[in-house]
């Protein structure tokens, strides 16, 4: 599958569907395409696996940073740059303390990623409610062989870079992946739409 500037729209399992397995793509090409997650308040958060992933392009997730749950992507072989755009469900968090939220599963390549706003701006961090979350990648977390990256509150002392626009809860967390998706569409069509960078953020 080639996304040429073009979604792939995965809706969230409802609680009839809730035993399907997770959307599978074996072979996905993505030239400033995007992949959304459109949430079913009332369903599980859909997962995605693909087999081989390379070009740019956007991922947008939903989350629940309380529950530490949300929208999962599994890569077996990944290369190229890409951005994570994530809306939390905005529900209290008590305790921030070794809580993280695993989002990309890449088990073999070299893909980067970067946390990135609806228009593809690059950001440093996500509002999780209460906390602040940045985007970090580590190898064989919780027991997933290859590189995990995740969301978590930085360290203690850990200084941001200046310069890098933050996402707000208005910017962010008030949108749902439809109107993300929505406003990337538009965002391309006026030639707006920003490739993600190709550093990598995280630790």
């Amino acid at each position: 599958m080639t996304l040429q500037g073009a979604t792939l729209s995965i809706t969230d399992l409802s609680p009839q569907s809730s035993m399907q397995t997770v959307a599978r793509v074996d072979k996905l090409v993505m030239d400033e395409g995007l992949v959304s997650f459109l949430r079913d308040s009332h369903g599980e958060f859909a997962g995605l696996s693909i087999g081989e992933l390379s070009g740019t392009g956007n991922f947008y997730f939903n989350i629940s940073v309380a529950e530490a749950n949300g929208n999962f992507v599994t890569i077996e072989q990944g290369t190229g740059n890409f951005g994570i755009a994530v809306v939390d469900s905005g529900r209290e968090v008590a305790s921030h303390k070794d809580l993280t939220v695993n989002l990309i599963h890449e088990k073999n390549g070299d893909a980067q990623f970067s946390l990135v706003q609806a228009d593809g701006r690059i950001i440093q961090a996500v509002d999780g409610g209460t906390y602040m979350y940045t985007l970090h990648s580590e190898q064989d977390k919780d027991g997933l062989a290859g590189n995990v990256w995740y969301l978590a509150v930085p360290a203690k002392g850990t200084v941001m870079v200046m310069g890098m626009k933050t996402a707000t809860k208005t910017e962010m967390g008030t949108k749902t992946g439809t109107e993300m998706a929505t406003a990337a569409a538009a965002e391309m069509a006026t030639g707006r739409f920003r490739r993600p960078p190709s550093d990598r953020c995280g630790s």
